[in-house]
């Protein structure tokens, strides 16, 4: 089902990138639950998840300008979001308690756990804008 947007994608990228708050709400309601699961599944602890999604969501504002579309935002923070992940995760003083597990997840870091963590936010994301337009 496709979302429905109170305007077109390109005059929202236009105001996001001008700075208007209402088009940033518009990806922080859009992205940020999907982008929290996937920061969760990562470090497994829902505090850091948070804290590194805003992290990268106001890395986002702080870069608006040089986004020109919205795949290129959502590209931007998928991205972000997991590169920052893996680093607060490899930084996390509980590294050697979990040295295991953390050997075990970067052996089967690849292209496809990355397009099955993506599918999987993004399949949240879609079920909270369904639920949004009951």
């Amino acid at each position: 089902m496709a979302e429905e947007l109170p305007y077109s994608l390109d005059k929202q990228v236009a105001d996001f990138r001008a700075g208007k708050e209402s088009a940033y709400d518009h990806f922080f309601r859009t992205y940020h639950a999907p982008l929290c699961l996937v920061a969760y599944k990562i470090l497994q602890d829902q505090q850091a998840a948070e804290d590194v999604v805003q992290d990268c969501f106001l890395k986002l504002w702080q870069q608006r300008q040089q986004q020109q579309n919205t795949q290129q935002i959502a590209g931007y923070l998928y991205t972000t979001v997991r590169n920052a992940a893996i680093d607060a995760y490899r930084k996390s003083s509980t590294r050697e308690k979990n040295e295991t597990t953390y050997a075990s997840f970067t052996e089967t870091t690849t292209d496809f756990l990355d397009e099955q963590l993506i599918i999987e936010a993004e399949t949240v994301r879609r079920l909270y804008a369904s639920i949004d337009q009951l």
